[in-house]
C-alpha cells in the first residue's frame, strides 16, 4: 500500500517497468496489463506498441463493484484479450534437458524459431519493435528467416510491396530509360536529359529482381477474426482525444547514453536509473495505429557480420544496383543500412527490409515516428528540412590520385527556391554514403599497427586537400573517429556526420586518421559527397544527376579491388588502450 508521494511515484516506475519488460522479452505478447493500488486507489495500466494509457484511480472500498468486475475480467477473459498471440505458440519441455522451440504460423504454416537473430524491441516498445529469427518450416524442414514487427496500419505489407516492385521491374524499359556507363557524360548538374547510367546496361539476361530479398510469404495477423490492430482490436476502435496534456516516458539513462544496442536495458539497469520526462503536448500530433505483420524471407548473411572486406564491398555494391533499380521504378526505400543488407546464398548482396519502401509519388505523406537507422540516415531526414551550406573549392585532378576510373567535375552554387521539404532519392543514396564510410572506418588493417606519438596535423579549413595515401597511423586516433562519427545514438549522431558531409575539412580530417591502405579511396567519396551537397544546397529545386547511382556502384567496385583479402580486423575485436 503505497501513501507518500514519492512512495506513488516509485509505484508508477516499478509497473512501467514491469509492462516494457513484458513486451520487450516476450514476443508472443501483443500488449501487457498492470495494476498499482496507492493506499485504497487503485489505477489500471495497458501498454501496446503505439501507446500506454492510464485510468483514472478508483477507491476499491467506495467503488468495489468495479474492483470485482475487474477481477472478474481478468479471471475468465480469452487469452488474446489478455494481450496474447494466438498465432504463437510457446516452446513446451519434453524432457529433462531438452525443449521444443517456440513456433508461429504464417498463411497456415508453422515454421519453428531456432535462434534470435534481432530484438529491436529491447530499448522501446513503442513503434515497429521487430523480432527477426532463424526458423525453419516444420512440414518440409526448409531453413527460412521469419520476421514480426508492427507498422501503421494504411502501410502495405512487404510482401505486397516486394510483389509490386517485381511487377514495375518487368514493365519497366530499361534500354528505352537508361544508358551505358560509357555513353553518358560524367557530371553533377542537370536533368535526366542524358538518361540513368546502368551498369549493367549490355547485360540483357541479368535478373533484376534478384537484387531483393526473397520474400517467400506474409500477411498481416488475424485475432477473432480481425486483422490485429492497436486501436480497432486492443483498443476497440476508441479515439484519442485530440487535447492539449501531458504524457511522461520512462527513460533509461543509461540507453541515452548508450543509443540503440540490443542488450540495452535488459539487465541491471532497474528502476532506479529510469526517470520520468514529461513531453508536452503529445497528442497535438495524434498516435497512429499500428499493424501486426509476420513474414518469411529466404536466408542471408547481413553486410554488418560480413568480415571480409572484398566481401563487404562486393554486397554493397550490389546493393547500390538494388538501390538504382528501386529509384528508375519510382520507389524509394527510406531506411537503408548495413543490417538491411544481405548476402544471399546465390552470391549477390541483395535489399531487405522493405516495410517503409513507398512510391516516390507517396513521399510527402507524413507518418508519425522517425524513420532510418541512425548512423546511416541522411542529415536532411535529420532534421526534416532542407540543408543550406557554404560552397566548396573545387576538386584537385583525379590523377593525383592514380585514379583513372572518374573525370573530373566542376560545382557551382546554384540560386535557392522556396517548396515543402519531402524525402528524395539523395536520402537514399546518402545513406549508402554513410554505409560504405562506416566500413572503412568499422575495421583496421592489421592489429599490430603501431601509434604515432605526435598528434596528427589535420589539414586547414582553407586547404582542402585530400588525405594522402601515405604516412603514418594512430590506432587510437581512428577507434575514437570511429566512435564520435558511428555511435549509433539518436541524440548524438547527427552532429559529427553534418560537419562531414557539410564541411570540406571536417571531411578530409575524419579520413586522414583511417590506415593509409584505406585513404585511397578517398576521392571517390569526396565525388559522391560533393554531388549531394551540390544537389542539396539547391533546395527544392535539386535533381538527381544520372550518374549519381553509378559512381556509387564505381565506388563500391573500387573497395573490392582495394580491400585486403584478409588482415582486416574489426575496431570492436581490439582492446584500445591509450598509453601515451
Amino acid at each position: 500500500m503505497k501513501k507518500s508521494d514519492s512512495d506513488r511515484l516509485k509505484n508508477g516506475q516499478q509497473v512501467n517497468w514491469e509492462l516494457l519488460e513484458t513486451l520487450r522479452s516476450e514476443p508472443g505478447r501483443r500488449f501487457a496489463f498492470g495494476m498499482t493500488v496507492e493506499n485504497t486507489s487503485i489505477r489500471l495500466w495497458h501498454l501496446n506498441h503505439e501507446v500506454m494509457v492510464v485510468s483514472s484511480p478508483f477507491d476499491f472500498q467506495e467503488d468495489y463493484e468495479t474492483l470485482i468486475d475487474v477481477l472478474s475480467r481478468f479471471a475468465f477473459a480469452p487469452i488474446h484479450q489478455l494481450g496474447y498471440d494466438p498465432t504463437f505458440i510457446k516452446g513446451t519441455h519434453v524432457e529433462e534437458g531438452a525443449s521444443q522451440h517456440d513456433r508461429v504460423i504464417i498463411e497456415n504454416k508453422t515454421y519453428e524459431l531456432v535462434n534470435v537473430v534481432a530484438n529491436h524491441c529491447s530499448n522501446t516498445v513503442i513503434g515497429r519493435c521487430s523480432w527477426v529469427w532463424d526458423a525453419v518450416e516444420v512440414e518440409s524442414g526448409t531453413a527460412v528467416v521469419v520476421k514480426d514487427f508492427w507498422v501503421e496500419e494504411d502501410r502495405s505489407t512487404e510482401f505486397d510491396i516486394l510483389k509490386d516492385m517485381h511487377q514495375r521491374i518487368r514493365a519497366y524499359d530499361w534500354k528505352a530509360n537508361c544508358v551505358a556507363p560509357s555513353k553518358a557524360p560524367l557530371t553533377t548538374s542537370g536533368d535526366h536529359a542524358s538518361g540513368r547510367i546502368d551498369p549493367h546496361y549490355d547485360e540483357d539476361m541479368i535478373d533484376r529482381t534478384a537484387y531483393f530479398v526473397n520474400i517467400l510469404g506474409g500477411e498481416k495477423l488475424l485475432v477473432d477474426g480481425h486483422v490485429d490492430n492497436t486501436r480497432s482490436v486492443m483498443a476497440r476502435g476508441y479515439q484519442f482525444p485530440m487535447v492539449d496534456c501531458d504524457m511522461y516516458r520512462l527513460t533509461s539513462q543509461l540507453a541515452e547514453q548508450q543509443g540503440n544496442s540490443h542488450t540495452n536495458g535488459t539487465e541491471d539497469d532497474i528502476q532506479d536509473e529510469t526517470t520520468y520526462r514529461p513531453m508536452r503536448r503529445i497528442f497535438s500530433k495524434g498516435t497512429k495505429a499500428l499493424a501486426h505483420h509476420r513474414l518469411v524471407m529466404a536466408r542471408g548473411t547481413p553486410l554488418d557480420k560480413i568480415l571480409n572486406p572484398r566481401l563487404a564491398f562486393w554486397t554493397l555494391r550490389d546493393a547500390s544496383y538494388g538501390l538504382f533499380i528501386m529509384h528508375c521504378i519510382g520507389y524509394l526505400h527510406r531506411d537503408p543500412s548495413a543490417p538491411n543488407i544481405l548476402l544471399t546464398e546465390a552470391g549477390i548482396g541483395a535489399l531487405a527490409d522493405l516495410e517503409y519502401a513507398i512510391p516516390i509519388s507517396q513521399a510527402g505523406q507524413l507518418h508519425v515516428g522517425r524513420m532510418g537507422t541512425p548512423n546511416y540516415k541522411a542529415i536532411e531526414v535529420v532534421y526534416n528540412n532542407y540543408l543550406r551550406q557554404p560552397n566548396d573549392t573545387p576538386l584537385p585532378p583525379l590523377t593525383e590520385y592514380d585514379d583513372p576510373d572518374l573525370d573530373i567535375l566542376t560545382f557551382t552554387k546554384p540560386a535557392m527556391t522556396s517548396a515543402p521539404w519531402t524525402r528524395c532519392e539523395l536520402h537514399d543514396i546518402e545513406s549508402f554514403f554513410w554505409i560504405a564510410l562506416w566500413l572503412m572506418f568499422r575495421h583496421t588493417s592489421s592489429r599490430h599497427v603501431p601509434a604515432i606519438d605526435a598528434v596528427p596535423t589535420f589539414p586547414s579549413a582553407e586547404a582542402h586537400s585530400l588525405p594522402s595515401p601515405e604516412g603514418s597511423y594512430d590506432l587510437d586516433a581512428h577507434h575514437d573517429m570511429y566512435n564520435r562519427i558511428f555511435p549509433d545514438a539518436w541524440n548524438l549522431v547527427q552532429f559529427e556526420r553534418r560537419d562531414i558531409l557539410c564541411v570540406g575539412s571536417a571531411y578530409q580530417r575524419a579520413l586522414t586518421v583511417l590506415p593509409p591502405s584505406f585513404r585511397k579511396t578517398a576521392l571517390y567519396f569526396e565525388y559522391i559527397r560533393r554531388a549531394l551537397f551540390e544537389q542539396y544546397d539547391k533546395g527544392a529545386g535539386r535533381v538527381v544527376p544520372g550518374n549519381l547511382w553509378d559512381m556509387l556502384y564505381r565506388l563500391c567496385a573500387h573497395g573490392v579491388r582495394l580491400m585486403p583479402e584478409d588482415g582486416f580486423v574489426p575496431l570492436s575485436s581490439i582492446t584500445i588502450r591509450n598509453e601515451k
